[in-house]
């Protein structure tokens, strides 16, 4: 219920009966009390604006405070907000109050008792008081709080801090265009064929399991594998060129003309 407490009474699973029946509703509040500059005050809803049946009279009668004079009362009647003045003051006198409606109230309509009595008569609560006392009453608020300082402190964190520190280093990745093998790479960037690009058509061959690549004894020796993953075609004639005999090479002197061909066709 919005701006208010539902409260059940009776019992559930009985049916009334027809007639007039008395239910008395005790309840104990706190901290209804405004306290002002000059003076303090009551704001009192008396039956509250939720009923969704008529009623016919309304009552208040407040007591307890002895000898407490009352500066001000004001009455109001009607929905919420409303400034009707539809009530009737019975008895105003030091300790006692009496304010009764003038005519029955409709759906929805309530009334309220404004009334103000000099200051010290209740004592006022201090600030530690007041805050300890809103501090139980917002319990839900604090995480939703503490997440925005958080927040808070994390930019002003960043802010001060962050900027300060040297940026990270930064790891260019290449990749060479689709279809383009590294022997290919290097004749672009060299305008031309060297014996480096020589040897990574070689070893682009090693990665893709082509070949395997053999070193002992300072000499290199390439074994062809079957099988290995996808190449270019240029790679492809690349290894047909360096096999065109055996499955075998050695790249030494005796294989030279094996190797200059094997490079024309890179």
């Amino acid at each position: 219920m919005q701006n208010g407490v539902r409260i059940r009474i009776g019992d559930p699973n009985r049916l009334v009966p027809p007639g007039i029946h008395t239910y008395t509703i005790r309840y104990l509040t706190w901290w209804q009390v405004s306290f002002g500059p000059d003076e303090d005050g009551l704001d009192w809803n008396v039956a509250g604006n939720g009923w969704n049946w008529p009623i016919d009279r309304a009552e208040l009668r407040l007591h307890g405070l002895d000898g407490l004079v009352w500066n001000n009362v004001d009455v109001f009647t009607g929905p919420q907000g409303s400034r009707a003045g539809d009530a009737r003051i019975i008895a105003r006198v030091p300790g006692f109050l009496d304010v009764v409606t003038t005519g029955p109230l409709s759906l929805h309509e309530g009334l309220t008792v404004a009334a103000s009595f000099p200051k010290g008569v209740l004592q006022q609560p201090s600030q530690l008081q007041v805050a300890v006392h809103w501090a139980g009453d917002n319990l839900a608020v604090f995480p939703s709080l503490l997440g925005v300082v958080w927040i808070a402190f994390y930019v002003g964190w960043l802010f001060l801090y962050g900027a300060a520190r040297p940026p990270a280093v930064i790891v260019p990745q290449f990749a060479p265009p689709s279809g383009f093998s590294p022997a290919m790479v290097g004749y672009l960037e060299n305008k031309g064929l060297s014996h480096r690009d020589f040897s990574a058509g070689i070893v682009g061959l090693a990665v893709a399991r082509h070949l395997k690549l053999i070193h002992r004894e300072g000499t290199y020796r390439l074994v062809r594998q079957e099988g290995g993953q996808p190449v270019t075609d240029l790679e492809a004639r690349f290894e047909s060129a360096l096999f065109r005999t055996d499955d075998e090479l050695s790249l030494s002197a005796t294989n030279r003309n094996r190797v200059v061909i094997a490079r024309a066709a890179l």
